[in-house]
């Protein structure tokens, strides 16, 4: 699909989209109007043809707005149409990286009225996506119920990540799917609406079915938090803002901009991007008048553009600007600090000020900024090299498999934690304690798939002391509620040839719930096997709790090793409740193993985001943490090396936290 198959969506002929309109094709000639108003600017002629086409589809708002802005009285065109306060719940944050989408979602998911939506969706990044009414609106009417089958297929695809594998790259293929907050039977439940699509005889029909099941997955997020309002933030919201209002007409647009200066600044510390100071200006500059263009041919009622320099310096006045443009209470609950504005004054060479001046000076003015350049000198900095970038995020995502896992695939056997132990080969196995982001871990799974690698991911309830809520569940008074999604979660590791075990800290919720470690420990364990899944083992969780009562967590299993210093089956008592430690038979739960119990004889771990364990101690480079860029990188490799058969290693634990790694 390409819009080119779609001459509506790339017309600004005004004959064409009259005869459009007069044929009654009202969404088509919506579209040809918009696109002479990017192409040839408003005109009142456009404007009161995209006022006709709004009207005759039912969007009153947006007619009205078109109306005015067309010059025509409105009490002559809507004679007998009363314009209602339109308060509705869905609304997307758009603008270019770094621009302050990711600081307003915070702050509007502080809001009362407002949930947001996690992670970014990204279906509308997806041509796919953008161009399916069009698609379907084409197909013939024999071709029609299966080409239901394939949209809802479309949808499937998103349950977990935004694009498709195998056209993803390594640092492209981020989970951002509906799974953070829906479930598959819900997701299941909701694609009937494309059923209907079968009857539509309009492209308004189709793009009307189509926005209104994008909008029901939305709002499970906002139902689940009772709350009227979802919102969902991808940066490119508003360079394809079309096609949000062509779906869903009656959207909410909030179009964040800042100083390109700043944002070429702020590119500097993510690991996406142009690093050269004058191709990240022209990008911007790309991207921010493709937007525009698209934000005019818009009505007033679907967009509203917010500085970020005023969002962060104006925070209050400016979020109740917002709140009131959405619909929703004013109010937040979010510190926001302006100490990133204006920072290209002092930190931008003075060679690049230069080039934003002289080749983006008007539109800089056009969004509120001056186009001057500093009084002081700025030196550019010698050249560094692109790796550098690459480990601001010392454990960066592009590195996992580059420089981790595949060097040792290649001189070890790559085994999951049961198989560890079961053949006489020089081994490996990867340790995965899901700590806080199952999106993170999700995204490494799949980058493992993909390179045929196996490995044990080991899920964590929350903890009463840190955390009651995470992707796992939830602690109330009636208990420990696990999230269904964590089922979805765990088969799809499982799906992909990992395997799943239990990150215990079940001996702190069994003190904390005043039940028995075992009544708690078997709960979960039936969680699990109630949908299918087996627990195959379980890996011990440290954490405040464990340390303060001078135990590990998996010290109640009767097969587990003793605290350094301690008697093992001793009885400690917590709060009250006595536990007695070294009770538990690992079998009686199905576990095959318990992590700290396994055979290895050398480990590498990345616990407190930083590399520890036998392997980085008798390394070349045992003040690997201490390096930084090339030299780090260099003596990251040196030590990878280094876990080879030939240097006597023959099983080797990884234990890698996924949060840490700069995957998602």
């Amino acid at each position: 699909m390409d819009t080119t198959s779609y001459s509506y969506l790339v017309s600004s002929d005004f004959d064409e989209a009259v005869a459009l309109k007069e044929s009654g094709l009202f969404s088509e000639a919506a579209w040809v109007a918009r696109g002479a108003v990017k192409k040839k600017g408003g005109t009142p002629c456009f404007f009161s043809l995209l006022a006709d086409c709004s009207l005759a589809m039912g969007h009153i708002e947006a007619a009205a707005k078109y109306a005015t802005r067309s010059g025509m009285k409105e009490t002559c065109h809507f004679a007998g149409v009363s314009v209602p306060k339109t308060t509705v719940g869905s609304v997307f944050i758009g603008g270019t990286g770094r621009s302050g989408t990711s600081l307003l979602r915070r702050a509007l998911n502080s809001n009362p009225d407002v949930a947001s939506v996690p992670g970014e969706t990204k279906c509308i990044n997806d041509e796919r996506f953008r161009l399916a009414p069009h698609w379907f609106h084409g197909l013939p009417s024999g071709s029609r119920e299966q080409g239901v089958k394939d949209l809802k297929r479309l949808w499937r695809e998103r349950f977990y990540c935004y694009v498709h594998p195998h056209k993803a790259s390594l640092k492209d293929n981020q989970l951002r799917g509906f799974c953070l907050w829906l479930d598959r039977e819900a997701m299941e439940a909701e694609l009937s609406r494309l059923d209907e699509l079968v009857r539509a005889t309009s492209l308004h029909e189709v793009e009307a079915i189509w926005g209104g099941l994008y909008a029901a997955l939305f709002r499970h997020r906002s139902q689940a938090q009772g709350k009227s309002h979802w919102v969902e933030k991808t940066p490119r919201n508003s360079f394809f803002a079309e096609y949000l209002y062509s779906i869903i007409p009656d959207m909410r647009l909030i179009n964040m901009v800042r100083d390109g200066r700043d944002v070429a600044l702020s590119m500097q510390n993510v690991a996406w991007g142009e690093k050269d100071y004058v191709k990240a200006l022209d990008w911007w500059a790309e991207e921010m008048r493709e937007t525009m263009r698209v934000v005019d041919s818009l009505p007033e009622s679907a967009v509203l553009t917010v500085r970020y320099e005023d969002l962060v310096t104006e925070p209050n006045a400016v979020m109740a600007g917002i709140a009131d443009f959405i619909g929703a209470t004013p109010s937040h609950d979010l510190d926001i600090f302006a100490s990133s504005v204006g920072r290209w004054k002092d930190e931008m060479p003075t060679e690049a000020q230069e080039h934003a001046v002289t080749r983006h000076g008007e539109l800089l003015e056009r969004l509120g900024y001056v186009a001057t350049v500093s009084a002081h000198r700025i030196v550019a900095p010698t050249s560094v090299p692109r790796i550098d970038f690459d480990m601001k995020k010392r454990n960066d995502g592009t590195r996992y498999m580059t420089d981790l896992v595949l060097p040792l695939h290649a001189v070890l056997k790559c085994v999951t934690m049961r198989e560890v132990g079961q053949g006489g080969e020089p081994c490996f196995f990867l340790r995965h304690d899901v700590d806080d982001d199952m999106d993170a871990a999700l995204q490494m799974a799949l980058l493992e798939k993909g390179h045929g690698i196996r490995a044990s991911y080991f899920l964590l309830p929350p903890s009463p002391t840190q955390g009651k809520t995470n992707y796992y569940g939830t602690i109330d008074e009636n208990g420990l509620r696990p999230n269904q999604t964590v089922i979805d979660q765990a088969r799809q590791l499982i799906e992909w040839g990992h395997e799943v075990g239990l990150h215990n800290n079940i001996a702190e919720l069994a003190v904390y719930l005043k039940r028995t470690v075992a009544e708690v420990l078997a709960e979960q364990v039936e969680f699990f096997a109630s949908h299918g899944i087996k627990l195959v083992g379980s890996a011990a969780h440290g954490g405040p709790f464990f340390h303060e009562n001078g135990f590990v967590s998996f010290e109640i299993f009767a097969e587990a090793g003793v605290k350094p210093g301690f008697e093992r089956g001793r009885t400690i008592e917590v709060d009250g409740q006595v536990l007695k430690l070294h009770t538990l038979s690992q079998a009686d739960y199905g576990f095959a193993f318990e992590a700290y119990s396994l055979p290895y004889e050398i480990g590498l771990n990345d616990s407190n985001g930083m590399w520890g364990g036998k392997l980085v101690r008798h390394s070349p480079h045992p003040e690997l943490n201490e390096l930084k860029g090339e030299r780090y990188l260099s003596a990251f490799r040196e030590m990878v090396a280094t876990a080879h058969p030939k240097s006597g290693v023959q099983t080797l634990q990884v234990l890698v936290h996924p949060e840490h790694w700069g995957i998602c």
